[in-house]
């Protein structure tokens, strides 16, 4: 199954299933034409094997009309020349070159907060020394190398997160709000190649979480129902979730991702059994995708429980952000400022993971 074949699908749901695909998201497939002169034809079909798929290209686009988020997908798009020269130094060459930094040698060449540092079997922990927010901490891993790390590790990594969020919220009662979002590599933004996570605490949600519990408060006042809970639903129907040995937990491959091949895990709470799935995910996206570069982000919920409007469950989102041996970037004024642009076929995506 494809993307292209979606309206297809919809059409399949059992009608309740349709029912709720059609209140959450909007779909539409637009035909984008252009002529190829003579002169260009022998390169169109070295970079994109044939010339009528790029004279005549389907653009499918989908809108999430409750996060009024969306993508316009155009496979074709994943083949686009690279003009940009590739990095000198390979992957390998440039982690090499960058052993014996400071996140090798935390304990001397980190600072730590004010209570001191978390230490886990795998990690430990230190302050950010340019902080985005008062309470901003640092999961230095073990392993200088940014990708080598098992399932072991990653529960590890966030176990030591929960630790540091508790002394945290033991040291200032007013930080309340906890996100934790991991950044590998120089493409999804990190400024270190030795591996390592990030953890703010802040007196109030972000704007983008305040944003996504007010659509979900609002979804839950006008359809009376879950809106999580009714995503999943829609995914699952169609193919695009992975299993899980918990009915809490719920992984879906997003249908409009916030960027290539996008994942969201959905649990109740931040324990070890979510933990584990996450980190049995975080090996599938690199192994069978053979990603490298990736964001993470962590949504999850106050420290004291004091907010009982608090509607959003635990939530983890994966994208990936290309391929390092480009310079080209992966996000730029489309998806900055008007929709995402993508070329990974999310059923593709869904595939790979589970073969």
């Amino acid at each position: 199954m494809t993307l292209s074949k979606l309206e297809e699908l919809i059409a399949q749901l059992n009608p309740q299933t349709r029912e709720k695909f059609i209140r959450i998201f909007e779909v539409s497939q637009v035909e984008g034409k252009l002529k190829i002169p003579k002169p260009m034809q022998n390169w169109v079909e070295e970079k994109f094997e044939s010339i009528a798929n790029v004279e005549n290209q389907q653009i499918i686009k989908i809108i999430n009309k409750i996060t009024h988020r969306g993508i316009l997908f155009n496979p074709l798009r994943s083949q686009r020349p690279n003009q940009a020269e590739n990095h000198d130094a390979t992957l390998s060459e440039l982690i090499q070159t960058t052993k014996n930094g400071p996140f090798c040698h935390p304990e001397e060449m980190t600072p730590e907060d004010v209570f001191g540092r978390v230490r886990g079997a795998y990690c430990t922990t230190a302050s950010n020394i340019a902080k985005a927010d008062c309470w901003h901490g640092v999961i230095i891993f073990n392993k200088h190398d940014p990708l080598d790390w098992g399932e072991n590790e990653i529960v590890d990594f966030l176990s030591t997160a929960k630790r540091w969020f508790e002394l945290v919220h033991q040291s200032d009662k007013t930080a309340r709000y906890p996100f934790i979002f991991w950044n590998c590599l120089w493409k999804a933004s990190a400024s270190i190649v030795h591996g390592h996570m990030q953890m703010t605490v802040s007196e109030s949600a972000y704007a983008k979480t305040k944003l996504l519990s007010e659509q979900v408060e609002q979804y839950q006042r006008q359809y009376r129902s879950n809106y999580f809970n009714d995503l999943y639903e829609i995914h699952n129907a169609l193919g695009l979730t992975l299993h899980t040995d918990s009915s809490d937990i719920k992984i879906m491959v997003s249908l409009c991702p916030k960027k290539e091949r996008g994942l969201v895990i959905l649990n109740n709470k931040f324990d070890r059994p979510l933990w584990e799935h996450f980190a049995k995910t975080m090996v599938a996206y690199r192994d069978k995708l053979r990603i490298k570069t990736f964001n993470v982000g962590i949504t999850l919920p106050p420290l004291d429980n004091l907010q009982t409007n608090w509607n959003l469950p635990v939530m983890i989102e994966i994208i990936d952000r290309g391929d390092l041996s480009s310079n080209n970037p992966e996000i730029g004024g489309m998806e900055k400022f008007a929709q995402e642009v993508i070329s990974r076929d999310p059923f593709r995506t869904r595939n790979l993971l589970t073969s």
